[in-house]
């Protein structure tokens, strides 16, 4: 017998009445639950949550009793808590200097203004040595492009702005501009110190904002694993509108390679003739933090054991300098309201009795 076409037609009201219709989501209320873990993290008792610091703690505290109430397993070596080890280091400042040294003549360069040290676990009392100018300072061997090549480096300070030409694709250029990878090609090169000029033509951070951020202490793991480059002897951030004085003597000017930048052109590549000698001060020590692991268990007894990853830092910056006279820096979108999602991700899966097939892993990070 031919099958009508209508046959199911008496199911059309169900589907389409408004009695069947299953009422939303009530995004208020879960707007609520979200924003209520943002007051609690980012509120003033907990200090900023910084690094090591008894309010991160506290902070962890918070995570913890959340993943116990959402029903995660622990899956840390500690329940919940996964401890990490820093090494750590933070620039004095006032007792810094940076010099130019050409024909004789030494040029004080002003820190805080014209440039800025970076330390970190690699960092030198004293660096000196001469300059050359690498242009972008890049190098991305699958596509035969290296700012390095053909340049004598051993034992010198490269120059460098940062960013590269249009030519080259965003995500590989992004890549290749990576801390790890511009560490791995300047070992290679002998470099022993690095001088980064900001893009001009690229939006990146207010110029105070820089020397602000340099001077928090900065956090290597103390395992970084196999294979990680050192840090490098010397590391200074130029203020791109007073890099002029990098280049004087050279025959070149900086007005001539920023009239190159966002061009998809190499920029020139040359010794500079100014050597730099800079005396780095700093602090160093030693830190244990928590990452915060829970899971969620998967159902099918063989894809539990792949894991699908949710993971926030909880850590922001603590206390600094005031802004606004205030010197907490609470840090409530960097990252607590990634924090906050996280929770409400693992509450939604909860409440909605799924049971996934593979396990969820719930990371929140430190550092």
């Amino acid at each position: 017998m031919k099958r009508s076409n209508w046959e199911g037609a008496g199911l059309l009201p169900l589907l389409l009445g408004g009695a069947v219709v299953a009422p939303g989501p009530d995004w208020e209320a879960q707007g609520r639950a979200w924003w209520s873990h943002i007051q609690v993290l980012a509120d003033d008792r907990l200090e900023g949550r910084g690094t090591a610091t008894p309010g991160y703690e506290r902070a962890a505290d918070y995570v913890i009793g959340q993943f116990r109430a959402l029903g995660l397993q622990p899956a840390g070596v500690n329940g919940y808590r996964q401890p990490v080890g820093f090494h750590i280091t933070q620039v004095d400042s006032p007792h810094c200097t940076l010099e130019l040294l050409q024909d004789g003549t030494a040029k004080s360069v002003r820190l805080g203004d014209d440039a800025t040290i970076s330390v970190s676990s690699g960092t030198a009392e004293t660096v000196e040595a001469d300059a050359v100018f690498a242009g972008y300072g890049l190098v991305v061997p699958e596509l035969n492009y290296n700012d390095l090549a053909g340049l004598d480096l051993k034992g010198k300070i490269v120059v460098f702005v940062r960013g590269g030409p249009t030519s080259i694709p965003g995500p590989i250029k992004a890549h290749y501009q990576s801390l790890e990878e511009r560490l791995k090609f300047a070992w290679q090169a002998g470099i022993v110190g690095a001088v980064a000029i900001p893009n001009p033509t690229v939006p990146e951070l207010p110029w105070p904002r820089v020397v602000s951020g340099l001077g928090l202490p900065r956090m290597e793991l103390t395992d970084p694993g196999h294979d990680v480059p050192r840090m490098l002897p010397l590391t200074v951030i130029f203020n791109d509108e007073r890099a002029e004085m990098l280049f004087a003597g050279s025959g070149h000017t900086f007005h001539e390679v920023r009239a190159q930048l966002g061009t998809d052109r190499p920029l020139p590549r040359f010794p500079l003739a100014v050597r730099l000698r800079a005396h780095s001060a700093f602090k160093r020590w030693d830190a244990t933090c928590q990452n915060l692991v829970g899971v969620l268990p998967g159902r099918d007894p063989e894809l539990k054991k792949e894991y699908v990853v949710v993971s926030a830092h909880l850590d922001h910056l603590g206390i600094g300098e005031p802004v606004n006279g205030d010197p907490i820096y609470h840090g409530a979108m960097d990252n607590v309201s990634g924090v906050a999602t996280l929770l409400e991700v693992a509450r939604g899966i909860k409440q909605s009795g799924a049971a996934p097939r593979r396990s969820i892993l719930f990371v929140v990070v430190t550092g």
